[in-house]
């Protein structure tokens, strides 16, 4: 059983998130933003993170507040270990980049874009938890 953090503004999106991940016997924190995740990672011990590209907060949309979960991670010593996988619903076009190539060309071990293939998500969750 693995501790999962989940970053995601969209309440019905993260509903069925978690659900899907306890449902296969996972803990699951979720958090609406990246300040809320900021700290969630400072008080607990985390095996996986998922997170949006785009959330809002205080009301806003933060079109970088993933990226910025990321690059947090990534930078502190404590946690740049520390898997992320990025489910966006932004689709590449010519007007806006590959998030998914973005998300990890900054480090996410997986991406992916709404809606969700449910078995190809746990899939890859199962193979960067190692089991």
């Amino acid at each position: 059983m693995a501790q999962i953090l989940i970053m995601e503004d969209d309440i019905h999106f993260a509903f069925n998130l978690r659900t899907l991940l306890e449902k296969h016997g996972h803990c699951v924190e979720w958090t609406r933003n990246a300040t809320e995740a900021f700290a969630a990672i400072g008080n607990a011990r985390f095996d996986l993170v998922v997170t949006d590209i785009f959330v809002s907060e205080d009301g806003k949309i933060v079109p970088d507040g993933g990226t910025k979960l990321q690059g947090r991670i990534r930078a502190d010593p404590k946690l740049h270990h520390l898997p992320i996988i990025v489910v966006t619903a932004s689709k590449p076009s010519p007007y806006s980049p590959d998030y998914k190539q973005f998300s990890k060309s900054l480090g996410a071990r997986a991406a992916f874009t709404k809606p969700l293939n449910e078995e190809e998500f746990m899939a890859t969750v199962a193979d960067i938890l190692g089991g």
